[in-house]
């Protein structure tokens, strides 16, 4: 994509940066922030959304299609305190304190939450139709079928 988004937890507020990265050869450009309300765990991004994983306030998706106005566009409450997300196709995959939940992703942004596989996660990853979720140190591993 041409933007990368980096977390920032600060002593006054947390934010989500945007960088402008679409010239390889010179370094990233700071474009903007959008300012969250809580300290944020990690961030995937797919198109022009940045999906974040905050605790308990669970999944909350950036819309950046104005890059210089990220706004909130919608958040789902997780089953427990989300930790991480990984996004791949129409899915992302939220591991959290109490299970790993795959939540579908619409056009617009907004949420469902599809299925919820048992056992706590502290992080995840996503290929294709595949994600794996770290349970304290075993890997399990998902399939997603349509």
């Amino acid at each position: 994509g041409d933007y990368a988004y980096l977390t920032i937890i600060g002593a006054e507020e947390d934010e989500l940066n945007l960088f402008d990265v679409t010239n390889p050869s010179v370094a990233p450009s700071w474009v903007s922030e959008s300012i969250l309300q809580t300290s944020p765990l990690d961030v995937a991004a797919a198109g022009s959304y940045a999906f974040v994983a905050q605790g308990d306030l669970g999944l909350v998706v950036v819309d950046g299609t104005n890059p210089a106005d990220p706004q909130v566009a919608h958040t789902t409450n997780t089953l427990g305190s989300a930790l991480g997300v990984a996004v791949t196709g129409d899915y992302a995959y939220v591991a959290n304190s109490d299970r790993l939940q795959v939540v579908r992703i619409f056009q617009d942004g907004s949420l469902y939450s599809a299925a919820s596989p048992i056992g706590p996660g502290r992080d995840v990853c996503a290929v294709g139709d595949m994600a794996t979720w770290e349970v304290v140190s075993v890997s399990i591993g998902v399939v997603v079928e349509e």
